[in-house]
């Protein structure tokens, strides 16, 4: 059985009417978009004064945070399997979110240690 593609046209009238009703929902609610223009993207200036992280692809905190407030609740676990430099641990835990990490690289793990101590100096973090 071959299935045909149908193609829908909207007529003049029907795009008025989308455009009246997106416009309508404007005023109630604010649009959603996959554009971020808040947060800046991570380059070498960010990583080295503002962050002060020693790592090669560092991420915005704020980025993390809001990925983190939209997929999350207060107390649920938050796995980052290559935590890096720990901005995901640290965003779970500036969120009151528990948080897993994973880290190869011990050089990373101590940047990290580090980072989480300024925000919470008496985690229990093994060694």
């Amino acid at each position: 059985m071959v299935m045909k593609k149908r193609v829908f046209t909207a007529t003049y009238r029907d795009k008025k009417k989308m455009a009246k009703y997106l416009s309508s929902l404007q005023s109630e609610y604010k649009r959603l978009t996959n554009v971020w223009v808040d947060i800046r993207e991570p380059n070498i200036s960010w990583n080295k004064k503002e962050a002060n992280v020693n790592h090669l692809t560092p991420k915005p905190l704020k980025a993390i945070e809001r990925i983190i407030k939209v997929h999350t609740f207060e107390n649920n676990l938050v796995l980052d399997p290559f935590l890096g430099s720990g901005t995901t641990a640290v965003a779970a835990e500036m969120l009151n979110r528990r948080w897993i990490g994973v880290e190869i690289n011990l050089e990373y793990c101590e940047v990290a240690r580090k980072r989480l101590s300024k925000i919470q100096p008496k985690l229990p973090l093994d060694k």
